[in-house]
């Protein structure tokens, strides 16, 4: 398996040489297969180092000399790698860049052998950096060689071969190309990094200096190539050591390379940060020559100053190291907390300070091919990690820990974000200052977790792996201004120091406002202030958003631009808030917006709907449903669906039931009826089926609504579950209903099917449907399982469901007997002989009952029934009582087995 995998990755080289060779003029560095057999070979090299040294089966943890065999282990692989990089060049330098930052993260054998590429990156020789310039700006570099005598020829024999003779004149024949660009070029490069190195030059047409920054010729084409060949043997590597897990490394390479190597999108990130922070006048960010530039050539604004890390620089011009240390961090704390949008490479080349005439220090960013943009919902988690840090609140640590991927290990990504021994953590970082005794802790500790801390930079949310480098590149600049142990450059890294004010937020309010720009670079920087406002302003966030919102509303933003906004508060930033808040925002936007309400139909209509489920959450029904009165459905400008006007109506109407009201809720229901017809939605049409059919009942029209609810019992698209429900409240409305020829009807369609037998309430309808007495103690059950509209008092003070099983007792008593006296059917119905009179006079006279009532003799007399229809209605009643016991003794399996030995015995008799 492994040769195989070894094959693939050098056919997958063989193919890609000759790729190399076109787009690298036929350089022999650049031939894929050469660059994978040095890769390769250094790869097996480490690997059987490995193998030999620190994982030999001879080598034990627990060994007194484990610790100097694993130290040089490391330092000899890690001189390997830094061989392969300074060979290979390019994307190599950046990885190797890149281990060598993450000092909290990585053996300091790897760290401190690495991190000399950060300044001794390769130099590409000048008539390349000509060649380049050339290509892409379409014009030849002409040299101003009346300066050239003046410069230094002993810095390198290149440059002494390029533009000098044997005897040391000058060779012209590179300056007398026309060139109207540049009127000189410094050969010596101010910098060389992985894909690039930078000169100082003048432009021709102004006379400014500037800085050129030139893509090194063969990094493009090696690009691709070197990133396949990094994957192969890292797949390889974590193959041989299943704990090699380095494949988030090339992960993030594969992402970012191809980005840093289009230098137009570091000229948009360049303009993007000057624009965001020009409010920090202390910071110098480049201005960028766009006609002078292009995917592979940057001509840059021209800064002088010292490294940030130049400690002689600084002591020369009298800089304050904590001021320097206090001004990195406000910048990555507001890029982090409040913006979202990274330098993710400041290693001490990038960053320059400087004083200027009026003696303000400043601080100069350079290089902004690498950027991090972190998620509002990622850029939240990680501030109130940071905040749960520095309040050493445990509890919250692991729970923003998990929600960013890690949730066994949350202690060491604590400790890795931090920079701090766990034993710190555990204490509080903000009251126990960092020493060199922890640090070295730190950095020895390292190498024993060093298969946890691969497997959580494997599993993390990827948006974090960038920070962590950032964390580590700015301690390390602190550790050098010796203001790490100060939390300097950390202490502003929390929520609280980054909010935004109300001035500040009218401020960047009325600078929209009044911005000629297009509507959709408005709205997306509404959105962007509205995401700053969200994130940076604490406790004071409801009086931010008021302000926000006001703003929008106003006529002097277009009715465009203030519609998606306020679609955006309405449907997503309102449910994102706690309910008191967004009820209170909620309110104040309907007030606001009030003025011009036919303007924001739709806009009014979503915060209506949420401030509706709000009251709702609250068991507030009037108030939910007055909300959504509130909707013109029928009135306003905008044509509604017919859906969502009959989904808004029942909703209204359920809210109305919800509060006891069931007239105001049958008007709506009302309403709904004339839409339900044009509606193709079937679940709309059985939710207002549904509703409809909880209407009635709550308006005590119970067959009515039992007819409905038994017609949803055999509706298939709602589930078993919820058809047994409708059948059950058809069952309790029939009990309910007033005794008369209709609910007769009702309790035979339910009593012959069979699905009822399966309902706790059967044996009500079962006596019901064979004209029995029900006696007061058998309703109990029943009772108890009826709503509280079901348990509301008639106008003589008894229950509906008293009322019920009155009237069902008296027909079943003229049922029974020709006539009865008025005060024996008082006893018989249990209640008094007045009232009996008085029940069963309205019954007679309702038709509900065949009878009359003889007030001087105080009779009853029922009309006489046929006697044979009265005879087949109790032998019915007996035959079913019969089959019903044979099915419960037939259910049994003892009784079955005595009645089989019985009928044995019977039978040999």
């Amino acid at each position: 398996m492994l040769g195989r995998t070894i094959g693939l990755g050098i056919l997958s080289g063989t193919v890609a040489t000759a790729y190399s060779f076109y787009e690298n003029d036929f350089n022999i560095d650049s031939v894929g297969i050469v660059r994978f057999s040095r890769a390769a070979t250094t790869g097996i090299h480490v690997m059987y180092h490995y193998k030999t040294t620190l994982y030999a089966p001879s080598v034990s943890k627990s060994s007194p000399n484990y610790q100097e065999i694993r130290s040089k282990s490391h330092s000899k692989a890690a001189e390997l790698l830094l061989e392969l990089c300074r060979t290979n060049k390019g994307v190599y330098i950046k990885i190797g860049q890149h281990i060598g930052a993450l000092e909290n993260l990585f053996p300091k054998e790897y760290t401190e052998t690495l991190k000399v590429l950060h300044s001794q990156a390769p130099i590409t020789p000048l008539k390349e950096i000509y060649k380049v310039i050339k290509e892409d700006l379409k014009q030849d570099v002409k040299q101003n060689c009346s300066k050239m005598k003046n410069w230094n020829w002993n810095y390198s024999t290149t440059y002494q071969k390029l533009f000098a003779t044997s005897n040391g004149s000058l060779n012209l024949k590179h300056c007398n190309i026309a060139d109207q660009l540049f009127s000189e070029i410094d050969p010596k490069p101010l910098g060389a990094a992985s894909l690039a190195q930078v000169h100082k030059a003048k432009l021709r047409s102004t006379g400014e200096n500037v800085a050129i920054k030139v893509q090194h010729s063969y990094v493009r084409g090696d690009a691709k190539i070197d990133i396949a060949i990094i994957e192969t043997l890292v797949n390889i590597g974590s193959y041989i050591f299943p704990d090699f897990k380095f494949q988030w490394l090339v992960k993030q390479t594969k992402q970012n390379i191809p980005k840093e190597l289009d230098f137009t999108i570091e000229a948009q990130n360049t303009e993007t940060l000057r624009s965001m922070f020009k409010h920090f006048k202390w910071l110098k960010v480049p201005k960028i020559y766009d006609e002078f530039s292009s995917s592979r050539v940057l001509t840059l604004e021209f800064f002088e100053g010292g490294q940030i890390n130049d400690l002689d620089y600084i002591n020369q011009n009298k800089l304050n190291v904590n001021e320097i240390s206090d001004k990195l961090g406000s910048l990555y704390s507001e890029m982090i907390f409040k913006n979202g949008f990274v330098h993710s490479d400041p290693h001490p080349g990038n960053l320059l300070v400087n004083k200027d005439k009026n003696g303000q220090l400043n601080l100069i960013l350079l290089d902004h091919g690498l950027y991090a943009t972190l998620t509002d919902s990622f850029r939240r988690t990680y501030a109130k990690l940071w905040k749960s840090i520095l309040d050493n609140n445990h509890d919250k640590m692991k729970k923003y820990c998990t929600k960013l991927g890690v949730a066994e290990m949350y202690g060491l990504l604590v400790c890795m974000v931090a920079g701090r021994t766990w034993d710190s953590v555990q204490d509080g970082i903000v009251t126990k200052k960092l020493t060199d005794a922890e640090k070295e802790k730190f950095q020895s500790g390292i190498p024993l977790v060093l298969t946890e801390t691969l497997y959580i930079l494997q599993t993390v949310n990827p948006q974090i792996l960038l920070l962590l480098k950032t964390n580590d590149l700015i301690r390390g600049i602190d550790t050098t201004l010796g203001t790490l142990s100060k939390l300097t450059s950390l202490r502003p890294m929390t929520p609280e120091n980054m909010s935004l004010t109300i001035a500040q937020i009218r401020q960047h309010l009325s600078h929209l406002a009044n911005a000629q720009t297009s509507h959709k670079d408005q709205v997306d920087k509404y959105r962007s202030l509205l995401n700053n406002v969200l994130s940076n302003t604490g406790d004071n966030i409801i009086e931010a958003l008021k302000v926000f919102v006001e703003a929008i509303v106003n006529e002097n933003v277009s009715l465009v631009i203030s519609r998606q906004i306020l679609s955006d508060v309405s449907t997503q930033l309102l449910p994102d808030l706690p309910d008191a808040q967004s009820k209170l925002l909620a309110h104040f936007t309907l007030e606001k917006i009030q003025p011009r309400v036919i303007s924001f139909e739709e806009q009014v209509a979503n915060v209506r709907q949420h401030l509706a489920s709000i009251y709702e959450r609250e068991n507030n029904w009037k108030e939910a449903a007055s909300v959504l009165v509130g909707i013109p459905l029928e009135t306003g400008q905008k044509k509604y669906t017919v859906d969502y006007k009959l989904e808004t109506y029942m909703k209204i109407a359920r809210l109305y039931l919800e509060d006891d009201d069931p007239m105001l809720a049958e008007s709506f229901i009302n309403r709904a009826s004339l839409l339900q017809t044009e509606s193709k939605n079937e679940k709309l049409q059985i939710c207002y089926k549904v509703c409809y059919a909880r209407v009635l009942d709550y308006r005590r029209k119970f067959i009515e609504a039992a007819q409905r609810y038994n017609e949803l019992s055999y509706r298939s698209i709602i589930s078993e579950e919820e058809r047994m429900a409708a059948l059950k409240n058809a069952l309790i409305c029939t009990v309910l209903a007033s005794a008369g020829q209709q609910r007769s009807r009702m309790l035979a369609t339910l009593f012959k099917d069979e699905r009822c037998q399966s309902l706790p309430e059967f044996s009500i309808l079962e006596k019901m449907y064979l004209d029995r007495i029900i006696r007061p103690n058998e309703i109990a059950q029943l009772d108890a399982m009826l709503q509280p509209h079901q348990k509301a008092k008639t106008v003589d003070g008894s229950t509906i469901l008293n009322r019920a099983i009155i009237e069902h007792n008296l027909l079943s008593a003229s049922k029974l007997y020709k006539n009865m006296k008025i005060v024996e059917l008082g006893r018989l119905l249990g209640i008094e002989p007045i009232k009996a009179e008085k029940i069963a006079g309205q019954m007679i006279s309702e038709g509900r009952m065949e009878g009359s009532i003889d007030q001087v003799e105080s009779y009853v007399h029922f009309k006489s029934q046929k006697l044979l229809p009265t005879w087949d209605k109790k032998i019915e009643s007996l035959c079913y009582h019969v089959n019903h016991i044979i099915e419960l003794m037939s259910a049994d399996p003892k009784v079955r087995e005595w009645m089989n030995k019985h009928l044995d015995d019977q039978m040999t008799l």
